[in-house]
């Protein structure tokens, strides 16, 4: 499993996480998205 941490969290419940494998030492972001749907 890659290492990660908390880069942002949107107001709406979005969040964007930094993450590196750790065999390797690559960078990715990872981008959760809200689960809740939106309501009018």
């Amino acid at each position: 499993m890659s290492e990660r941490r908390e880069l942002y969290r949107s107001p709406n419940g979005d969040a964007w996480f930094l993450a590196r494998e750790p065999t390797n030492g690559s960078a990715f972001i990872i981008h959760h998205t809200c689960l809740d749907p939106v309501r009018p």
